[in-house]
């Protein structure tokens, strides 16, 4: 499918140069709204212009995630802040709903990802989405590495896989359990990690 990708978490610009320095070949990150990192700095535009700068110097990728769950109102607000995103041209935008997945599908050109999120574990949703113009999915964490290689060359996209991370209490994170403890949303960035408690 393509060579190999290391790919990081930014939550800021120091985070994004300290992911490089490592050995990063991308990092994904977040801006003001719309992803699930609401606990993190996240972007403003002008990061992002600084992060586009830098990561062309090094040769490097960086990928947009609007992974929430957007409601009606915060969906209205999405084709003005993809027309403000344009001018940075992250590489791909990550996305973990379907309306969102049409919005920049028709608002857009930039290519998109399908997050882990969407709890992508078969090959006939692995499928759906491609038909979508899907180029990479994050597959759910609960398959195994040979679950994923038979995904990638039965549907024909690119797969990504967690390395480290929480396995949420429910399917690649859709869980109700914060909301539930602490009446913060997992689902909407609000997570308080109930998975990694000691019960």
């Amino acid at each position: 499918m393509g060579k190999p990708e290391l790919l990081a978490p930014a939550g800021n610009l120091e985070k994004l140069k300290i992911a490089f320095s490592y050995g990063a070949d991308a990092v994904y990150l977040g801006f003001q709204r719309f992803g699930l990192r609401s606990g993190a700095d996240n972007f403003t535009l002008s990061d992002l212009a600084e992060a586009r700068k830098i990561a062309d110097q090094l040769g490097k990728r960086i990928y947009l995630t609007i992974n929430s769950y957007l409601h009606e109102f915060e969906l209205a607000d999405l084709p003005e802040f993809l027309e403000l995103i344009k001018g940075f041209a992250p590489d791909a935008i990550i996305v973990g709903d379907i309306g969102v997945a049409t919005v920049i599908r028709r608002h857009c050109s930039i290519p998109f990802h399908i997050s882990t999120q969407a709890s992508v574990i078969n090959v006939a949703h692995a499928k759906a989405y491609k038909s979508l113009g899907v180029k990479r999915i994050v597959v759910g964490r609960e398959l195994s590495l040979a679950e994923a290689a038979y995904l990638q060359k039965e549907a024909g996209v690119e797969v990504e896989m967690f390395l480290h991370g929480a396995l949420c209490m429910s399917y690649s994170g859709q869980c109700t359990i914060s909301n539930y403890q602490s009446a913060r949303d997992a689902n909407r960035g609000g997570c308080v990690q109930s998975c990694r408690h000691h019960y």
